[in-house]
């Protein structure tokens, strides 16, 4: 057996974690950064026979590149992938978990994915408030903005599809410093827009 535990720069601390669970039981393991070409081009050649992954919830396109690294690993390779990609995709991806729960009838707070501008104003137009509006990737309610008015939703929609799909500045999560709220600009997502109903709750069992 040959191990590889795939890093991110900003994941060292937890994957840290799984190196000393796998030294515990004297499993020999490479750690392989993937932020590098060697490093990616290292896990895709399928030299290893079990890879474990700790995907980012930052920011979308490098959790994208995890799961791509995941499909192309499960489905190319005889290389087992841990957690499998079927388990990867709707971790940090409220939009991928919203089908899936769909599809599988299990019950959760109403959600609706937009990829129209026109689709979800009108959405707006006749839903009743408040509602909550969710970036599609991020923990610990980053990115998460309850909406009261009508107007700050429709902003939220126009920030997302811009006044052209070329001319789209997205909608960033901010983070105070020196408390003062700035905007992630990197983190900023577009082309896209999901909304939630408010659900009363006394505790979150998580």
């Amino acid at each position: 057996m040959k191990f590889a535990i795939v890093d991110f720069s900003l994941l060292k601390n937890l994957t840290s974690k799984v190196c000393e669970s796998l030294d515990k039981y004297n499993i020999s393991y490479e750690r392989v950064n993937i932020e590098s070409s060697s490093g990616y081009n290292r896990i895709i050649s399928g030299d290893f026979t079990h890879v474990i992954l700790r995907a980012p919830c930052d920011i979308y396109e490098r959790k994208n590149v995890c799961d791509e690294v995941a499909f192309v690993l499960e489905k190319y390779t005889n290389t087992k992938v841990y957690p499998s990609i079927k388990e990867l995709m709707p971790y940090e991806n409220k939009r991928y978990l919203n089908f899936v729960l769909e599809a599988c009838g299990l019950p959760f707070p109403k959600t609706d994915v937009f990829l129209n501008k026109k689709e979800a104003i009108e959405f707006v137009e006749n839903v009743k408030l408040p509602l909550i509006y969710k970036s599609n990737i991020g923990a610990s309610s980053s990115g998460v903005r309850f909406i009261r008015h009508k107007k700050d939703a429709k902003r939220l929609i126009n920030n997302a599809f811009g006044y052209h799909q070329y001319i789209a500045f997205g909608n960033s999560p901010s983070k105070s410093i020196l408390k003062v709220n700035v905007p992630e600009i990197g983190r900023a997502e577009k082309h896209f827009i999901l909304f939630q109903e408010v659900v009363s709750f006394k505790w979150e069992w998580r």
